[in-house]
């Protein structure tokens, strides 16, 4: 079993073989393992994706060379929106994880608490003297999450972690997904695509925990914010593609709707522009935005789910291809491939 880890975050870029380690330690089974850095150029890595039975990538396009042998396609994140199907063999399965509902369900619990009752801002002005929030400034009150509504566009893994956490905190979730959801003790009333404007105007704040599709794209656009209540709050922990960029700036510009938390962006680092500015337009000057630089799942117990998932997939695959085993290979689809 031949396997090439390529465009997978590292947590050292002084370490080469780091991701190989750690993925040889979660691995029952004997492989060869070959791990190459991002940057790694197109003559280095041809010869081993040419032999590569198992490919572990963010990404795969017209910029990497030819797979002819593989036979799995493991994505080391939840979504295979950068995966090109087209460049696959025939038979060739991708897989995606479910491994990052804790991580980031905590993210969006915590963006929702901030919002609520800015610890972050109350520091900041308390440090300076000033006592500018609570009773004895004779400050606004704050709202809570108690009561109020959460909307999330796709219930996979990361959704339902959500759920579960915002029903433990007293609010009323709602899902939209390609099928209706039976209702349950986490969940209050569930949506059908069609039925979005419904939805969104009833969204206390709207968490977009969905894949990025060609139904997707853009789903949330001029149109759709409209629907949304002026004090409504956006989450986006998804893809940034999924809402329309110049749409969603001027609706939070123009308090359209109350602000958004965006973790995923437009822009990212690349080797020749480290530190670019995730959004071509200026969601920094925006005061009703709070940015992250995409960490909502980047936790201390990821890596180790992460690699114990990947390792056993391609144990299961190892496991079919040598007839040792009488199912099917059976690891997680990708959201293109799910029901």
């Amino acid at each position: 079993m031949k396997v090439v880890i390529h465009n997978v975050a590292r947590l050292s870029d002084h370490d080469p073989a780091e991701t190989a380690r750690i993925l040889r330690s979660h691995l029952s089974v004997p492989a060869e393992i070959r791990e190459f850095p991002s940057d790694a150029s197109y003559e280095t890595v041809a010869p081993a994706y040419a032999e590569a039975d198992v490919l572990v990538t963010r990404c795969l396009d017209a910029s990497h060379p030819p797979a002819p042998r593989l036979k799995l396609l493991q994505v080391p994140a939840a979504g295979a929106d950068l995966i090109d199907r087209s460049r696959l063999p025939p038979g060739c399965r991708v897989r995606t994880l479910h491994e990052h509902g804790t991580g980031a369900s905590e993210f969006v619990m915590a963006a929702m608490l901030e919002w609520c009752v800015g610890i972050g801002s109350m520091n900041q002005a308390f440090r300076t003297g000033r006592w500018a929030h609570g009773s004895a400034a004779r400050a606004p009150l704050r709202p809570e999450l108690q009561g109020r509504t959460l909307s999330i566009i796709g219930m996979g893994t990361i959704g339902t972690a959500v759920a579960k956490r915002a029903k433990a905190f007293g609010m009323v979730v709602e899902t939209l997904n390609r099928k209706r959801r039976a209702l349950s003790a986490e969940l209050d009333a569930s949506f059908l695509p069609d039925e979005l404007p419904v939805l969104l105007a009833r969204s206390d704040f709207l968490l977009l925990a969905c894949p990025l599709t060609p139904q997707t794209q853009g789903l949330i656009d001029r149109t759709a914010l409209a629907h949304m209540k002026p004090d409504a709050v956006l989450i986006n922990t998804a893809r940034a593609a999924i809402t329309v960029e110049s749409d969603l700036f001027d609706a939070l510009k123009t308090r359209r709707i109350a602000g958004a938390i965006l973790d995923v962006w437009w822009h990212y680092p690349t080797p020749d522009a480290p530190h670019p500015r995730p959004s071509g337009l200026a969601f920094h000057e925006l005061p009703n935005v709070i940015m992250t630089p995409h960490v909502a799942t980047w936790s201390a117990s990821l890596l180790t789910r992460r690699w114990t998932a990947i390792g056993a997939n391609i144990a299961s695959l190892s496991d079919e291809i040598s007839g040792r085993s009488a199912s099917p290979f059976n690891s997680h689809p990708s959201p293109e491939e799910a029901t």
